[in-house]
C-alpha cells in the first residue's frame, strides 16, 4: 500500500511537472505570436513610410528641375508665369499633421502664391514643407513651401493638374472684365 502511494505521489508530480511544462510553452507560444503580429505591423508602416519617401523624391526630383530650367534660362525674367496681385482674401494653410494658419493673398501666378501670415509662424514652418492651401472662392490644393520670410511666405505648386486650374481660375477674378469694342 505505501507503494502504491508513493507511485500514485510520483505519478502526480509527473504531471503536475507536464502540465507546467504544457502552461510555459502555451505563454512562450501566445508571446511568439503577438511578436509576429507586431513585426507585421511595423513591417506594414516601414513599407508606408517608404511608399511616402518615394511620392516626395519623385516630386521634389520635379521641383529642382523646374528650379535648374529656370536658372539656365538667360531671360532677363526667369518667371514661368506672370504674378498678379492678390486682393487680401483669407487663404488657409495646414501643414500636414498642423495646426492651419490664417493668411492674406498677397500674390500669385499659375505656379505659385505669395501669402502674409497672420501671427506668428510656428517653429519648424519651413522651406520644403508641404501645405493643403484654401482660398475664399476656390478649391483647396496642394503646395509646398519654396520661401519664408518673416509673415511672408512663398508658395509653389505641383506643375499641371488640379492645383494650377484653380490658381488659375482665381486670377481670372482678380482681373477686370474685358471690354468689347463698340
Amino acid at each position: 500500500m505505501e507503494q502504491q502511494g508513493a507511485a500514485t505521489q510520483e505519478i502526480s508530480a509527473s504531471v503536475t511537472a507536464v502540465l507546467n511544462t504544457s502552461q510555459r510553452a502555451v505563454t512562450a507560444m501566445d508571446q511568439a505570436a503577438e511578436a509576429s503580429r507586431t513585426a507585421r505591423t511595423a513591417s506594414g508602416e516601414v513599407q508606408q513610410a517608404a511608399g511616402d519617401v518615394s511620392a516626395e523624391t519623385g516630386t521634389l526630383g520635379g521641383e529642382v528641375e523646374q528650379f535648374l530650367a529656370a536658372l539656365r534660362d538667360t531671360g532677363s525674367d526667369r518667371r514661368s508665369y506672370q504674378r498678379v496681385a492678390g486682393d487680401g482674401r483669407t487663404v488657409t494653410l495646414t501643414p500636414r499633421n498642423g495646426v492651419p494658419l490664417r493668411a492674406r493673398l498677397k500674390d500669385l501666378s499659375s505656379g505659385g502664391l505669395g501669402i502674409e501670415v497672420e501671427g506668428r509662424l510656428p517653429a519648424g514652418f519651413e522651406a520644403g514643407l508641404s501645405v493643403q492651401i484654401e482660398i475664399v472662392g476656390a478649391a483647396a490644393f496642394e503646395a509646398r513651401v519654396a520661401r519664408v520670410e518673416g509673415a511672408l511666405v512663398g508658395l509653389v505648386l505641383k506643375a499641371g493638374g488640379a492645383a494650377q486650374a484653380t490658381l488659375e481660375q482665381v486670377i481670372a477674378s482678380l482681373q477686370p472684365p474685358q471690354r468689347q469694342a463698340a
